[in-house]
């Protein structure tokens, strides 16, 4: 499960960054807020009491303001009672001396007749607006939040003034609230994404574990083994691509067990065949009068093996290095004729004829020389060793489009349907009885096969009413 760690960091880690951006970005919005709406209430509260007093106290005034006096005390208690009960705040009445006259709650005792700082007073009485935060002149034992406005009469004098407070634990509480509600949420969101991790990388590693085990067991030599896969996202498209090397790799190895087994037998009959007759001269079971016509048999037999070598070697050579680094340009028309001369003494024996339409022009192709000549040559000696006797090989070139199309034709036996696709295998033959008479190695045709794939071209075979036509096309100018 470690790819499900991994991607659990990936997604957990960015989360958590942009959660603690989002949750100290919310909690200053939250802390500013809630000041702000705090303000907003003591400003409201404040307000409304410095109407009490103009309605409830007597003013008494001789030459100077003297203090004023409650004429109904308790009806103001139970006001303001209320007023701080409801928004939770305290509210302090105080006279223009600064003297707390009434305050509200159940501890009111304990704040009046005590005394407002004098400053406090001057900056309520000069602004006509106090705001701070902090004790209140040491009034507070904590710090709150208080707003003081002056109570006027209808003469806009000032005969009290209102305080109203709040405790700044209020605010804190609240975010504190905020931030539990974050911290909850935080870690449902975190247990909903491992959840997801989960089953999202359970369902990306099924596959990946598939072609894990796979992998095991090609590397013990089987290529059986398929993953199956129902997804057309990348996985999908990597569980078809890892299918289509195990079918590559399967065919491979089937085709090097058929490779193994064909030389082993190529090898093997003309070996057990010189032996048997060398050891039949040298213990007299040949005649000496035979002994000429057996060792004819194995020359032959020797010719054999030394083509079969030579072509395993030409396999081995192409299969290793790129023959068109050695590309040259050369005049096609002239190659074919001097291909088709090196066949006259055969083709005259068969009765048979050679028909060359090519053009009347040079056709100059960039390719490897050597590599072409052989691909023509093993066409031709294909048309010849199957054509029948006294017949025709028609022998087709023409250049268009940048490319160069050869086509050889010859009347013998059709090729079955299903040995078609096999053709250009090594050590196929269509009839495997008569590869002796044929002194074929069935590695021909897959030695021209890889020298047209080398020159980007590409070969191909139809054999149709006793009618098999080869045909090659490459490009004419080459891949430079």
């Amino acid at each position: 499960m470690k790819l499900l760690y991994k991607y659990y960091l990936m997604i957990a880690i960015p989360l958590f960054i942009c959660l603690v951006v989002i949750g100290i970005g919310l909690s200053f919005q939250m802390y500013d807020y809630s000041v702000s709406e705090k303000h907003k209430t003591l400003e409201h509260a404040a307000t409304k009491v410095s109407t009490l007093p103009a309605l409830y106290f007597d003013s008494v005034q001789s030459g100077e303001h003297n203090r004023s006096l409650f004429y109904d005390h308790r009806t103001l208690r139970t006001i303001l009672n209320f007023i701080s009960d409801n928004e939770q705040l305290h509210i302090i009445i105080c006279d223009t001396d600064g003297e707390i006259l009434i305050a509200s709650g159940n501890n009111n005792k304990d704040y009046e007749q005590k005394q407002i700082n004098s400053k406090i007073l001057d900056e309520t009485k000069t602004k006509a607006r106090y705001s701070s935060t902090g004790s209140l002149g040491g009034l507070y034992s904590g710090e709150n939040y208080t707003v003081g406005l002056p109570a006027t009469n209808a003469f806009d004098e000032p005969i009290a003034y209102v305080f109203v407070t709040t405790s700044i634990e209020n605010v804190h509480a609240l975010l504190n609230e905020v931030r539990n509600i974050f911290m909850v949420l935080s870690i449902i969101v975190f247990t909903l994404t491992a959840i997801l991790c989960y089953f999202i990388v359970r369902k990306m590693t099924k596959p990946l574990k598939q072609i894990a085990i796979a992998s095991r067991d090609f590397a013990h030599g089987n290529f059986s083994t398929r993953v199956h896969s129902h997804s057309s996202d990348e996985i999908g498209e990597l569980t078809v691509a890892f299918n289509n090397m195990a079918d590559s790799l399967e065919k491979s190895e089937e085709l090097k067990r058929s490779f193994i087994g064909n030389v082993s037998h190529e090898l093997r009959s003309p070996m057990t065949s010189i032996n048997g007759f060398v050891d039949g001269i040298l213990d007299g079971t040949i005649p000496p009068e035979r002994s000429e016509h057996y060792l004819r048999i194995v020359s032959d037999e020797v010719r054999r093996l030394s083509r079969l070598v030579s072509r395993m070697l030409d396999i081995t050579v192409l299969q290793g290095t790129d023959i068109t680094e050695q590309s040259t340009t050369f005049d096609f028309c002239e190659l074919l004729k001097r291909v088709a001369l090196s066949f006259e003494q055969r083709v005259t024996e068969a009765k048979i004829t050679i028909n060359v339409d090519i053009p009347a022009y040079s056709v100059n192709v960039f390719a490897n020389e050597d590599a072409i000549y052989q691909v023509v040559y093993i066409l031709i000696d294909n048309a010849v060793k199957f054509s029948q006797e006294s017949s025709s090989i028609a022998i087709t070139l023409t250049d268009k489009g940048g490319k160069l199309t050869f086509s050889i034709k010859n009347r013998g036996e059709t090729i079955p349907e299903d040995q078609l696709k096999f053709i250009f295998d090594r050590f196929h033959k269509i009839d495997k009885s008569r590869s002796k008479d044929k002194k074929g190695l069935g590695l021909g045709l897959y030695i021209a096969k890889t020298i047209i794939n080398q020159h980007h071209g590409k070969i191909m075979v139809t054999s149709k009413d006793n009618l098999t036509e080869f045909t090659f096309t490459i490009p004419s100018h080459g891949i430079r």
